[in-house]
């Protein structure tokens, strides 16, 4: 999504300078004209388009919509403050000096009037910066909704002249003030409601998962922009003939991959930390190359990935993902499981993660395979099947295919429960 215009014309708040912990930020208000021109969503400081979208997608579902039949339907509306964060400039502040007759009608004190006047004063706005919401995106999209709608407008022109407070956060356009400002969204969103599994993935910097996710739709050469979806719920539609993954799956592929990795020494043990906390950069670089080796190991091992990345065709993923199957690694649900698999295969053969996918690639991974089958793929229904028993006993009949068998009793018990066949043996 475009940034607002860069031409705007340069605006005075009145505006306090205030401080709490090392953040200095300028409570203000302004009108709701000025905020849906100037204001825009928090998609721009992520550097991948997948992310960009998913956060677009996100914010833009039903509570942004509710928000603007609240505006546009309730006489008594009011919202919360909304924070927002500068980037590619800085708004100058310009206190306001006290003379000596405001002091003494008003009986202020020394330390009260040095106060006020390091306190009170005006935010100026060039008109140049970049401005986006950390916090009250779906009260900006419904406002921005409100605005955009003519026949409310010319019928209520009182409306763009209401006053929404703003609270102003200074941004540092480099890496580590990206890290910081993403950090603030994360730690406002998590503390005041619970963020989305998009808003997670894309801007969280204490989950190492989603810092990891990040990284590897950058870095991998299987995880491009236009390979990954920006979707976080449910399955890929067979529909959707360009996407191989989601990249809600690339995450939990590195949940499951980096289960009980050692890294630095320290287990990982939890899904998102490390003995309670978030792992260092080291320790994150160091996790990083698990769900790395698991992707290029897939472009090496498997055929159809490699046929669907050198294609340039379109519709290209149609041949693995369709209404009679196809492959298991281009539906979300089978490429968890099929990463699932592969840390188990890797743990109980002690090899590598790259040997371990090599491996269970050569199996049979089409849906209608006996691992798949019946199991997480409804061949009569043409659905995936995506509960955790299924994906249990599809795991483990993928190891079982591949040499590994860890308890066939319990598995037979497992497949016969999913069949509801009594009788059922596992396949062979």
């Amino acid at each position: 999504m475009a940034f607002v215009k860069s031409d705007l014309m340069h605006l005075h708040l009145p505006a306090m300078r205030a401080q709490f912990g090392d953040w200095i930020y300028y409570p203000t208000s302004m009108r709701v004209s000025e905020l849906a021109e100037r204001v825009d969503y928090a998609d721009r400081f992520v550097e991948s388009r997948t992310l960009a979208d998913l956060l677009q997608r996100v914010v833009r579902r039903k509570r942004g919509d509710l928000i603007a039949k609240y505006l546009r339907t309730e006489s008594q509306r009011f919202i919360g403050a909304i924070i927002v964060s500068v980037f590619g400039g800085a708004p100058e502040w310009l206190p306001v000096k006290l003379d000596e007759d405001h002091i003494a009608t008003f009986s202020i004190t020394e330390a009260e009037a040095e106060r006020l006047q390091e306190t009170v004063g005006f935010l100026k706005l060039s008109g140049s910066e970049k401005l986006f919401a950390l916090d009250g995106q779906h009260r900006l999209n419904g406002i921005k909704q409100i605005i955009a709608n003519e026949d409310f407008i010319l019928e209520h022109s009182k409306f763009v002249n209401e006053e929404v407070t703003v609270i102003f956060v200074a941004h540092k356009d480099t890496i580590e003030g990206k890290e910081r400002t993403r950090r603030l969204f994360t730690t406002l969103n998590r503390t005041a409601k619970a963020i989305t599994l998009g808003e997670r993935i894309a801007l969280d910097e204490d989950d190492a998962c989603a810092i990891i996710t990040r990284n590897l739709l950058l870095r991998s050469k299987v995880l491009m922009d236009d390979t990954v979806a920006p979707q976080v719920t449910g399955q890929l539609a067979v529909t959707d003939k360009n996407h191989f993954t989601a990249v809600a799956a690339i995450y939990n592929c590195c949940k499951e991959l980096l289960l009980k990795r050692t890294v630095s020494k320290q287990v990982w043990v939890k899904p998102l930390l490390i003995d309670g906390r978030r792992p260092s950069d080291n320790q994150i670089e160091e996790l990083e190359l698990y769900p790395l080796e698991f992707f290029d190991a897939l472009l090496e091992s498997s055929e159809d990935m490699l046929h669907f990345i050198a294609s340039s065709e379109p519709f290209r993923a149609a041949p693995y993902r369709n209404a009679n199957g196809g492959s298991v690694l281009f539906r979300p649900a089978g490429l968890e499981t099929f990463a699932s698999a592969v840390r188990e295969y890797s743990d109980v053969e002690r090899c590598s993660i790259r040997n371990a996918v090599k491996k269970l690639a050569s199996a049979n991974l089409a849906l209608n395979g006996p691992s798949w089958n019946h199991v997480m793929w409804g061949s009569d229904s043409g659905k995936m099947e995506i509960a955790s028993a299924n994906r249990n006993v599809s795991k483990h009949l993928l190891l079982r295919e591949c040499g590994v068998i860890l308890d066939e009793v319990a598995l037979l018990e497992q497949y016969r429960k999913i069949l509801d066949n009594k009788e059922a043996t596992l396949p062979a």
